[in-house]
């Protein structure tokens, strides 16, 4: 056999041959609760500090001192509580019965009151998140009708941005268009004034002219030289003023030339215009 195995044997040997057993002080105490007839008479009317006592002792314990408190004289010096009681142990252990189920519905309260307790704890919590979130639903709600309010003025002056963008865009486009129709006109009238087809007209009509005074003058020439026929003073006057119409028809070609010379001036100076509008452009 082992040694360690025969020491333990040895020891358990020992522990049966002394089986003395040291109490705490609380043991003690209750030893002596057990023992005092005042501490058993409060038991006795008190149910729950009997159950409490009887509940915290071991079964031994326990029978015995539901022994004293039957009357059936539990301890051998004499101590029992009111031996001639007529309390007899079916009569305690229905009282136990009862104080357990009293205990049994007092804890069931306890839980309720504190379920409740939780209850209303729950439903106070609820209600401070419910006011907290209806303070943040309004600030929120104030705060998308600001940014809906912003949103809408920022698209209705954008809307207006785009409405004047398209009016300038349209009175540049006809600006445009004018300024582009005069060009062509320019232009077209610049091509027709370097074309030897308008140099011809002016010059047609130049000649035009002069043969129209020329005419004009032949025909004044005729009637007075048919008049210087029948009278001789009529004749000189008709040589006079013969000379007098070369005069005016040197006069009228050099006031024909200077004319032209004139308009083809002014031509030139409006075509000098039009390309410095141009170059501008």
């Amino acid at each position: 056999m082992p040694r360690k195995l025969r020491k333990n044997i040895r020891k358990r040997k020992r522990a049966l041959k002394h089986p003395i057993v040291k109490l705490t002080p609380q043991q003690q105490l209750q030893q002596q609760m057990m023992n005092d007839p005042t501490m058993l008479q409060q038991m006795s009317s008190n149910p729950m500090l009997l159950n409490r006592v009887i509940g915290a002792q071991s079964g031994g314990l326990r029978a015995a001192l539901l022994a004293k408190m039957a009357g059936y004289g539990g301890a051998a010096d004499g101590t029992a509580y009111n031996p001639q009681s007529q309390m007899n142990l079916s009569s305690l252990k229905n009282q136990i019965t009862d104080v357990k189920k009293s205990n049994i519905d007092i804890q069931k309260q306890i839980s309720e009151n504190e379920k409740k307790l939780e209850y209303d704890r729950h439903t106070k919590k609820l209600n401070e998140l419910n006011v907290e979130k209806k303070k943040k639903e309004e600030q929120l709600k104030e705060l998308s009708t600001e940014e809906y309010a912003k949103k809408v003025s920022e698209k209705a002056a954008e809307v207006a941005k785009m409405e004047q963008d398209v009016i300038n865009l349209k009175n540049h486009t006809t600006q445009y268009k004018v300024l582009k129709d005069e060009e062509i006109k320019q232009k077209a009238l610049k091509t027709y004034m370097d074309s030897d087809e308008y140099k011809k007209e002016v010059e047609a009509n130049v000649k035009a002219e002069k043969l129209l005074q020329l005419q004009n003058q032949t025909v004044q020439y005729e009637n007075l030289a048919q008049e210087s026929k029948n009278n001789d003073a009529a004749m000189q006057k008709a040589m006079k003023s013969a000379d007098i119409i070369k005069a005016n028809n040197d006069w009228l070609d050099a006031q024909a030339n200077a004319k032209a010379a004139q308009l083809i001036g002014s031509i030139r100076q409006k075509y000098k215009r039009m390309k410095t509008v141009q170059m501008k452009l």
